[in-house]
């Protein structure tokens, strides 16, 4: 699915699920359908599980619940039309902490909003959407932010560094080396994102998660099926799926 479509696919939500909504005005509430963050070692697969599970949760969620919709790396985007702010933007803001010497040339050059002021409307953005539910959300320190959510299933995807070389090869058209390089890159921005912003060292902690899945061995399918499961079991008193179960 390209940008524009799951851009739209993200409005779609916000307006089937709360139509009063206009951008950059807080959409809290209490918790109530079920939500999941997805986060990841690079070449873990995740958004093409991510996408998988969404079309499944799709054509099992009861009638008249909000649409299920997945939040990307375009969240970005998402965050900066709600901040009624240019998409071209998004380059300044990829999924890693900020070095203290860039935020302060930031801080100097006078580009509004800052590194953190953005980190702190996308975290809050996150928050208010695994509040409202029917959501999955990859990266971001999503898990962080909703760990204390009870309709929230926390996931962790993991593989052997060689798999997951090889599926960036491949989703990305790249050879073996680039792929390599890209990988340490990604986990250790991903990383240093945990760090900065949660001060959380070791993203690898399996009891910051409900589900680590390790991906070698299993299909997107099953993947998907394992953290369905997961999703209804941790729910199981939630009304808002009881009719799915």
């Amino acid at each position: 699915m390209d940008n524009n479509k799951r851009l739209s696919a993200m409005t779609g939500y916000l307006n089937a699920n709360v139509p009063s909504h206009v951008p950059g005005q807080s959409f809290e509430q209490q918790p109530g359908f079920p939500a999941i963050t997805i986060t990841r070692q690079a070449g873990a697969r995740a958004t093409s599980i991510g996408e998988l599970l969404i079309e499944e949760l799709k054509a099992e969620s009861p009638f008249g619940g909000p649409p299920w919709t997945l939040f990307g790396k375009e969240l970005i985007n998402f965050v900066l039309r709600e901040s009624n702010l240019p998409e071209t933007l998004a380059k300044f803001f990829p999924e890693e902490g900020r070095h203290s010497f860039r935020e302060s040339v930031e801080e100097i050059i006078g580009l509004h909003p800052s590194s953190f002021e953005f980190n702190q409307r996308c975290h809050r953005a996150i928050v208010n959407l695994c509040r409202l539910g029917h959501v999955i959300i990859i990266g971001r320190g999503a898990n962080l932010l909703a760990k204390n959510m009870p309709n929230v299933l926390n996931v962790r995807l993991v593989g052997s560094f060689k798999n997951r070389v090889r599926h960036m090869c491949n989703c990305r058209d790249i050879n073996e080396r680039e792929a390599e390089a890209l990988v340490k890159r990604e986990d250790v921005l991903r990383s240093r994102y945990a760090k900065d912003n949660f001060s959380v060292s070791n993203t690898d902690d399996p009891l910051l998660y409900d589900l680590l899945v390790n991906t070698d061995e299993l299909s997107n399918n099953a993947v998907a099926r394992l953290i369905k499961d997961a999703l209804y079991a941790k729910n199981a008193d939630n009304p808002a799926i009881s009719v799915m179960v």
